[in-house]
């Protein structure tokens, strides 16, 4: 396969670099540091992505707030007919 100098260079440096990244190891993180980094990284633990529901047999639960609530539908008049 012929591929254009600058990615022919990208993949000779990706090469040259395998031998020294296979030998890397990286410590492993302790229980605290992990729950350290999943609470300011990972979007399951920001408090202002999710909404508490009101509703329904999960009352109490949190959602999503990007995710669409089934009864908090466009309203009638908004909506379009195709009859």
């Amino acid at each position: 396969m012929t591929y254009t100098p600058d990615m022919q260079a990208s993949i000779d440096r990706v090469v040259a670099g395998r031998q020294q990244r296979q030998k890397e190891r990286f410590p492993s993180l302790l229980p605290d540091e992990k729950q350290s980094l999943l609470r300011t990284f990972h979007p399951d633990y920001v408090a202002a992505g999710f909404r508490e529901l009101r509703i329904g047999p999960n009352k109490g639960a949190r959602r999503c707030t990007s995710l669409p609530l089934p009864w908090r539908g466009a309203a009638a008049s908004m909506r379009t007919r195709s009859i």
